[in-house]
């Protein structure tokens, strides 16, 4: 049985009274009254989903923030409380500025956003800075002037923690730059809000500061027995690998510590008669002047939103020429000029198996898992067939327009190296398109016609905008 410690709390926040005189007439100044605080100093005993094997300890931070919302008022307070010393126990001190009675039960937010909001959707890959938001539920015992008592506070933690290593065909480890973890069920969660309990469900980027050969990650998923699990890592050189596992026949528990080594491998894709490049799986958006590349490979966001480039911009500055751009903390990538689309758009000059089979992008449509999207599929140089995945006919290649495959779990095919390409939304029959020139882009229309549709209109250079799929050598 758990033990329960009553901490009362005799400290008072006194409020300073102004004295006033009489005045003869009100001047038109405006000035906020002082805000009276209640004073918090609630036990607490942190979660403990960082107790790992290989000796972390999961401890309270006195930098930490912990935020309370009032289930009573339904009010979230716009201060917080922080711990008053490191280590796996501490008293969450600081001044609110709600209103609280005794019998009001508290929620306690421990590392979430001021609004209560779990975001794994950016991490760092270590341990030190891993999510690790958790959650506990108090009642106040009593109020005594500007203070209250609570019993302890007990968190619970809000998701897992994984570490992850990741090893080549030759059973060397890569060392990760940059990760990407998808599920196939779309259970993953990238936000949690815990006062609308809201999920958003999305991929996770990780992206290292410096190359690391272990990968510490907070994942949070709803049930997912038996689910694939897709990673897309890229080491520091831009060398882009893949590979999956399957998430156990129960699914991942809530507040665990899961260790894993994950086969990944590398594939190539020709772009000339003797030049090979990796592609990255997500399109290249612009996260607040910083370039990123989106966690879902059919992501395309609206027009505005970053995911959209000039198509002069990228002429000018990530041409082949050896122009590139710092991605996900990686240098050189580039869009591909016209001719390599030309190329891998050609299956006459891309073939394996002794020019026996093309290897050929292919017009397919998503499964609902990935909400049915329409694009392209490029295969790898090393691509083959197996008993899981089903083979794209002939009939269904790029050139033919009016036939495209329907219901494809591209999840198979991306955990075999293949590049998925998003078209544009658009009534009608669906028509891929690559552009003519030097715009260094592929472009797509699910419309009658082969031209290019943007979502929306566009005043930059007086072009349309496009999105980008970057290559890396």
């Amino acid at each position: 049985m758990k033990k329960y410690t009553i901490i009362s709390v005799s400290s008072l926040l006194l409020i300073g009274m102004a004295a006033f005189s009489c005045s003869k007439s009100l001047d038109n100044s405006e000035e906020a009254l002082p805000q009276k605080k209640v004073n918090a100093n609630i036990p607490a005993k942190v979660a403990s989903s960082k107790v790992v094997a290989d000796g972390g300890t999961a401890t309270f931070s006195t930098a930490e923030k912990v935020y309370v919302y009032n289930n009573a008022t339904s009010t979230l307070d716009s201060d917080y409380l922080s711990p008053d010393a490191d280590g796996a126990t501490a008293n969450l001190k600081g001044s609110l500025s709600s209103t609280y009675s005794a019998g009001n039960s508290l929620k306690l937010l421990y590392n979430t956003t001021s609004e209560g909001i779990a975001d794994y959707t950016n991490q760092d890959g270590t341990l030190a800075n891993v999510v690790d938001a958790a959650t506990a539920t108090v009642k106040i015992s009593s109020v005594d002037g500007d203070s209250f008592t609570t019993r302890t506070a007990y968190f619970e933690n809000l998701q897992s923690i994984f570490k992850f290593t990741f090893k080549d065909p030759d059973n060397n480890i890569v060392k990760v730059k940059s990760l990407t973890i998808l599920s196939e069920n779309n259970k993953l969660q990238s936000e949690y809000n815990l006062l609308e309990e809201a999920v958003t469900y999305g991929g996770i980027n990780v992206i290292c500061n410096t190359a690391q050969s272990t990968v510490y990650v907070a994942l949070r998923f709803t049930s997912n027995p038996s689910e694939m699990i897709l990673f897309s890592v890229i080491d520091e050189n831009g060398k882009v690998y893949t590979g999956s596992k399957t998430s156990p026949a129960t699914g991942f528990k809530i507040g665990r510590f899961y260790t894993s080594t994950v086969s990944v491998k590398a594939h190539t894709f020709s772009v000339a008669k003797d030049k090979k490049v990796y592609f990255a799986l997500g399109n290249l958006y612009d996260d607040g002047g910083v370039y990123k590349i989106q966690s879902s490979p059919w992501v395309v966001s609206d027009v505005g939103s970053g995911d959209f480039f000039d198509r002069n911009l990228i002429t000018s500055t990530m041409a082949s020429s050896g122009i590139s751009i710092t991605v996900n903390g990686i240098d050189g990538w580039y869009a591909p000029v016209s001719a390599y689309w030309i190329y891998l758009n050609d299956g006459s000059r891309t073939f394996i198996d002794d020019n026996t089979r093309f290897i050929r992008p292919y017009k397919i449509e998503t499964d609902e898992k990935t909400n049915n999207i329409f694009g392209l599929m490029f295969l790898p140089d090393d691509f083959t067939y197996s008993e899981d995945i089903a083979e794209l006919e002939a009939e269904e290649i790029y050139r033919t327009f009016s036939r495209y495959k329907k219901n494809v779990n591209i999840f198979k095919y991306l955990a075999k190296g293949c590049v998925f390409i998003p078209g544009y939304e658009r009534t009608g029959g669906f028509a891929p398109c690559y552009a003519s020139g030097n715009y260094n882009q592929l472009c797509f229309s699910q419309g009658t016609s082969s031209e290019p549709t943007p979502r929306s209109s566009y005043s930059g250079g007086g072009q349309s905008p496009v999105p980008v799929r970057l290559i890396h050598e």
